[in-house]
């Protein structure tokens, strides 16, 4: 009944064992090859395509502030001639006035017939 128990056999264990596989694996190792060669030329792309959006934005930007610095330029150059010409034109009023005061007054005393103190009033002196 009780046979003696052999001892497993080199072969035996060899079956039950775990093995790696150390060979090359061709289509693995071009699978990997092209997914690094890819992701790396995706990478690139994708810095190329950052990069030249940078030089477009800072492009915009230099034109922007070129046609701000005009648009002040020529807001401040308005405002110049308006300031000059508000101020022509505050003389000129000036002088009329003085002149007109000076008609007023050659009317009100050259003509007796009429009130010098009413007409005084309107001269305002």
């Amino acid at each position: 009944m009780n046979q003696p128990v052999d001892p497993p056999s080199a072969e035996g264990e060899r079956r039950h064992r775990a093995r790696f596989d150390l060979t090359i694996n061709l289509p693995t190792m071009m699978m990997l090859v092209t997914a690094i060669v890819t992701t790396s030329a995706w990478g690139v792309g994708v810095y190329a395509e950052f990069d030249r959006r940078m030089v477009m934005t800072e492009l915009a930007m230099t034109a922007l502030a070129q046609r701000v610095d005009r648009v002040e330029g020529t807001i401040n150059s308005v405002r110049v001639d308006q300031v000059a010409a508000s101020k022509t034109l505050r003389d000129d009023m000036k002088s009329e006035m003085s002149e007109i005061k000076g008609m007023l007054n050659q009317i009100i005393f050259r003509n007796p017939s009429v009130s010098q103190r009413q007409l005084k009033e309107w001269s305002k002196e």
